[in-house]
């Protein structure tokens, strides 16, 4: 018997290669992927979406949703959060801010300063009353 009919078989097919790319690409690299393919999208307007994708081994979806400046669903702010991104930020600061000085945040206080943060736009209050 051969030595390589043990070996397993390798991908020749680009799909196959580019499934293998994807599988094992670090998501940062995929990210520079996509800022690359763009930029090459509006640097030559001949680059079709299909062949920067191919280029960059990056999803066709993905790259002309982001052509299309679309939220990616890991970006996008869950509807059911009440505070928005700076005031929960700012709740945190308190609360390590408090933790720092020794003093363990209560649950009632943490709800009175997030009332507080919700005041200033006349949201309903959280918790219980």
């Amino acid at each position: 018997m051969r030595a390589d009919h043990f070996l397993p078989p390798t991908p020749t097919s680009n799909y196959h290669m580019q499934q293998r790319n994807n599988n094992t690409m670090p998501q940062q690299s995929k990210e520079a992927n996509i800022t690359l393919a763009i930029e090459a999208i509006h640097r030559d307007p001949k680059i079709s979406i299909q062949q920067a994708a191919k280029i960059y081994i990056v999803s066709k979806t993905t790259l002309r949703a982001q052509l299309h400046s679309q939220t990616p669903k890991l970006e996008k702010r869950n509807r059911q959060h009440i505070l928005t991104s700076s005031k929960e930020d700012t709740l945190v600061r308190h609360i390590l801010d408090l933790n720092s000085r020794g003093f363990p945040p209560q649950l009632g206080s943490v709800q009175d300063i997030a009332n507080l943060l919700l005041a200033t736009h006349q949201a309903t209050p959280i918790g219980k009353l």
